[in-house]
């Protein structure tokens, strides 16, 4: 599929193509690049930062999100490798622009089942994230309100959580996908405080036992350009 780009100035570009186009809105430091694929509206949003130690760099955030697609990221089926391409394809329409050099890409990883199955099962099977499970058996902690009130949240350690996905194959494959981008990836990691477990929906729909204790990791990756 070829595509044709126009540019104007710091208005909207149009890429043309079959069944598809491609909608560019530039500002001095920001981009927001449409893609609308029939019914199928994907967004990447760029934006310009300063990274200490590396100057001017951009952040990406890329979803399809749950309005587009008419239903909750926990019950969708996507498939990774195939948004990957689409992802691809946005980058470099963004590019033929001006280029860009991403230090972070935010995007929600729930919708895409053969990747956060690599996920549940690197967790299931591991034997340190089974000893913290056993050693911890009430993974909960108290949180108080900005109203006085408290409840009751999720609590793991998330320096071995982030120790042990750094280490998985789900890592792995994440870091290969982005290198055919140009860039090698690292996970974002876990949060300190307001953690999240993958839900009894997503594990049900994954085939698993939803009474598995899965963290569920920053939705982002950290990027290096590879020269």
């Amino acid at each position: 599929m070829k595509l044709i780009l126009t540019a104007i100035l710091l208005a909207t570009t149009l890429v043309a193509g079959y069944g598809q186009t491609v909608t560019i809105d530039t500002t001095r430091t920001t981009m927001v690049i449409t893609e609308k694929t029939g019914a199928v509206v994907r967004t990447l949003s760029i934006y310009r930062s300063v990274v200490a130690g590396s100057g001017f760099r951009h952040q990406g955030i890329y979803q399809p999100t749950a309005a587009e697609f008419g239903t909750e990221p926990d019950v969708l089926k996507l498939n990774f490798t195939d948004e990957l391409a689409h992802l691809k394809k946005m980058i470099e329409a963004a590019n033929k622009i001006r280029p860009h050099n991403f230090s972070k890409i935010s995007m929600n990883i729930l919708p895409y089942n053969e990747l956060v199955l690599k996920l549940v099962n690197y967790f299931e099977n591991s034997p340190e994230w089974n000893a913290h499970l056993k050693s911890n058996p009430n993974l909960k902690r108290s949180t108080t309100l900005f109203d006085g009130s408290q409840i009751s949240e999720v609590a793991y350690n998330y320096r071995i959580a982030g120790d042990l996905l750094d280490r998985s194959d789900f890592m792995t494959d994440v870091n290969a996908a982005f290198v055919t981008l140009g860039y090698t990836a690292k996970s974002g990691g876990f949060p300190e405080e307001h953690q999240h477990i993958l839900t009894a929906d997503k594990l049900m729909l994954l085939g698993k036992n939803v009474s598995l204790f899965i963290p569920e990791p920053n939705m982002y990756f950290n990027l290096t350009k590879i020269k």
